[in-house]
């Protein structure tokens, strides 16, 4: 959270949104193989 309202105050939000989206859809990623192996 500090490094996302520092990157506010700098003007940079987007880069912050698209870092938060990017490391979202890794660990839903990771989620979704584990969920494959737990099945098979």
């Amino acid at each position: 959270m500090i490094g996302a309202a520092f990157s506010l105050v700098g003007g940079k939000p987007r880069v912050v949104l698209r870092a938060k989206q990017v490391n979202q859809r890794r660990h839903e990623r990771r989620v979704a193989e584990g969920n494959n192996a737990a099945i098979k």
